[in-house]
Formats: C-alpha cells, structure tokens, sequence
C-alpha cells in the first residue's frame, strides 16, 4: 500500500504472511517512508521484521542436524540521507541497526573442536552502524565510488566473522555500446570469529567485464581475488583463491 501524504512525503505498507508445513504461520511487514528537501536531497527511512526458517541440512543432517531447531525472528531498522551535490557527485550516509533472536549457529562439541551441531542460541544479536557512499561521474561513461562501513553490537563490540570498517573503491567504464567494465577493491579491518579469535585484515579486487551479444543477452567474465590473496572469514576455514566464471545471461 502506497500513501501520498504531502506532494513532499511519501509512505508505504508491506504485510506478508507465510504458511509452512512444519513452523505454522509466519507473519512479518514492513513500513517505509521517503521524504524529498528538493530535487538533489532526500531522507528515507524503513522498519521491518522478517523471519528464516531453518534448512533441510540445519534440521536434518546426520551429523550436524538439530530436527527441534525453530525458525530465526529479525527487525531491521535503517535511516538514509542522499544528496545530488552537482551534476557529478552524488553523496550518501545511512545508519542502520538489525536486531535477530533465536539465532541459528553451529556449536562445536568440545568448544574449539571440529565436531558439533547446529543449536539455537538464547541470545539475541544486534548490529548496528553507518555507510557513507559518494559516487562521482568522472565523464558520461565512468563512474568512480568510494564507499566506507562500520559495523558493531549494540555495546559498541565488534560482531563476530563481520569486519567493523570496510573500505570499498569501484570503477565502472562504459567502454562502447557493448562492452562494460566493472573493477572493485574491498579492505576489510577489525574482524573476530567465535571466543574472540582475531582474524587477519585482508582486501580483494575482483574484476568483471560484459559484452552484449544481442539485445537483452550478454556474455560475463568475472575475476574474484585477482591477487590470490589468502584469506580467512571463518578461523581455520580457507578461502577460494583466484577464481574465474564465465557466464551467459538472458533478459526475457
């Protein structure tokens, strides 16, 4: 449902609900309202709750299973600031804040070893923080975008295997009417996994390049880890090295 208050504010109404076989119904919604300053500067602002049910594997695996696991609830909440500061550069700050209870996670058996099951875990988790994003057209074919995050709890922590600052760069280049070039730089700082286990700051470039082959048809070849940089999300769990894909996609 979408509502027009004032030709400035705009607001809107989303409800769902889910049946599932096993967990009953499942009722969520989400509300949103987007206010325009002008035609450069707008603030949006949204709050909604979802859910997830476990997955076959979560419940049922023979070695990791837990069949009395019962689906996650979450809220999120975020809050948008844009500005078309001129023709080129465009500015935005957004803060947001997740909140999830009876999370999902997998719990070794003894702690720090590498047998165990999926539990639900009593606690909630929260995070929260901000993304500045400024996007500036370098001509009518180039865009450049520099991008920063910090994430934390709601005690000012750092959340576990998700980096407290990211730093991010991409370049994107039009070179002609078919062929597109996309290059991205992530660095990632401040990470911990489970028993607070520093993991090492890393950074990817990855690079992605697409050719139209006809209309709605394109051909992609995406580089992830350029630099074959090594790398861990999760402690003692490696990463994918460079890596390659090659793909055809069609619009219909």
């Amino acid at each position: 449902m979408i509502h027009q208050t004032t030709p400035q504010l705009n607001n809107t109404l989303a409800v769902r609900n889910d049946g599932h076989s096993a967990f009953g119904e499942q009722f969520s919604y989400r509300i949103s309202s987007a206010y325009n300053f002008n035609k450069n500067a707008n603030l949006k602002g949204s709050y909604g709750t979802g859910f997830r049910s476990p997955s076959l594997y979560e419940l049922y695996d023979s070695t990791n299973g837990n069949a009395d696991l019962k689906p996650e609830k979450s809220s999120n909440f975020d809050l948008e600031y844009s500005n078309n500061l001129n023709d080129n550069l465009k500015f935005t700050v957004a803060f947001f804040s997740n909140e999830t209870e009876d999370v999902i996670d997998w719990v070794a058996n003894p702690p720090g070893g590498f047998v165990g099951k999926y539990e639900q875990t009593s606690a909630k988790k929260k995070r929260e923080g901000i993304e500045i994003t400024n996007v500036y057209s370098m001509n009518d074919s180039t865009t450049i975008d520099f991008s920063y995050s910090y994430t934390a709890d709601d005690k000012g922590e750092k959340v576990i295997r998700v980096p407290r600052n990211q730093l991010g760069l991409n370049l994107g280049n039009q070179y002609n009417d078919k062929l597109y070039f996309n290059g991205s730089i992530k660095y990632n700082t401040d990470i911990i996994d489970s028993g607070n286990v520093k993991l090492d700051d890393y950074s990817l470039v990855n690079l992605l390049a697409k050719y139209e082959l006809y209309e709605n048809t394109n051909l992609k070849l995406r580089i992830e880890n350029i630099f074959n940089n090594s790398y861990q999300v999760i402690d003692k769990f490696g990463t994918s090295p460079r890596a390659f894909y090659l793909s055809i996609d069609n619009a219909f």
